[in-house]
């Protein structure tokens, strides 16, 4: 079998100093409390021309509620089960909203929806490269908050074996899985984006 060929994209200075980028990116519940665990610093997305630069800024969009709280509106994030049990108990305690305002205020939202301003994740890219999805290491498998995840739980667990890439291979097949193309035994190209992950809103860091 022929050598895989590992690519690390070199950024020119003139690059590297043009102005920051924002872009939206999608993330499932269990990465994005891998984010906010301060678990998860990389992802690989698949394909071989990159979206985005070393710089931009990706704004976390993630399954979520809109409501208000009389003055301004706000996103209830599906992934913090505490804060939506307390969001619906809250609902059914206002008297004053009528049945199909309370059912608005429940209706759980694709991540696909989530507004730029109520975004609660910035990710700042600090690094770009493309590779064979079967290069990952095992420690950039810990870097992507693979083993710490579980498809059957949704809970945060080391595998039997302790071999992170391993962990990695089933967290991309739940994802990816199902296309032949994109499925880890296909090993697609892929991008891997490596970024600093910061609790802001991206409209805030954009302005300083």
């Amino acid at each position: 079998m022929a050598a895989l060929q590992h690519v690390v994209l070199a950024m020119s200075p003139a690059e590297t100093l043009r102005a920051a980028k924002a872009h939206p990116i999608l993330f499932s519940g269990p990465m994005v409390r891998a984010l906010l665990a301060g678990r998860k610093t990389q992802t690989r997305r698949v394909g071989s021309k990159p979206k985005y630069a070393v710089g931009d800024l990706l704004w976390v969009r993630e399954s979520h509620y809109m409501t208000d709280d009389g003055y301004c509106g706000y996103a209830v994030f599906a992934c913090d089960e505490q804060e939506v049990a307390y969001h619906f108990a809250e609902i059914d305690r206002a008297p004053y909203l009528k049945p199909e305002i309370k059912a608005e205020h429940k209706k759980l939202r694709p991540s696909i929806f989530l507004p730029k301003w109520a975004s609660r994740l910035t990710l700042k890219v600090t690094d770009i490269k493309v590779e064979r999805v079967h290069e990952i290491s095992d420690e950039d498998a810990v870097a992507e908050g693979a083993c710490f995840w579980s498809a059957e739980t949704d809970e945060g667990y080391l595998a039997s074996d302790q071999v992170p890439r391993n962990d990695f291979a089933k967290l991309w097949d739940s994802i990816n899985g199902k296309d032949r193309a994109k499925c880890w035994g296909a090993n697609p190209w892929v991008i891997a984006y490596s970024f600093t992950v910061h609790e802001r809103n991206v409209l805030e860091m954009m302005d300083g």
